[in-house]
């Protein structure tokens, strides 16, 4: 079994998320730190057309507070927020659901403090 640092497992470099005011109505729902508990009540909204999208199976890591993982395993698009990194993993090298649950365990806090 080999053993990979995160940059060895990704197929390009971190996305930083958009920078954008979240609006109470609007064409895409907007996730923020907030919601990476429960992306299926986000209740922000953007307009404007961006790259910043998580789709089904992407790894964000929050970079702003607390450093918090998140999976996106629903089937709808979102505008992901500033604070948020998404990183785009190898699936042919790594499960993106299993490195969101490594990043999740008691060992990840000792990694990053």
């Amino acid at each position: 079994m080999a053993i990979y640092k995160l940059g060895d497992i990704l197929v390009g470099k971190p996305i930083y998320g958009a920078g954008l005011a979240a609006k109470t109505s609007g064409s895409k729902k907007y996730l923020t730190q907030s919601d990476l508990d429960n992306s299926l009540s986000v209740n922000k909204f953007v307009d404007e057309k961006t790259d910043k999208i998580v789709k089904r199976g992407d790894f964000i890591i929050s970079r702003a507070g607390t450093i918090k993982p998140y999976f996106h395993d629903i089937d709808e698009e979102m505008v992901f927020a500033g604070f948020l990194v998404k990183y785009p993993i190898n699936k042919k090298i790594a499960i993106p659901k299993y490195i969101y649950y490594y990043f999740s365990g008691p060992g990840f806090g000792n990694l990053i403090s």
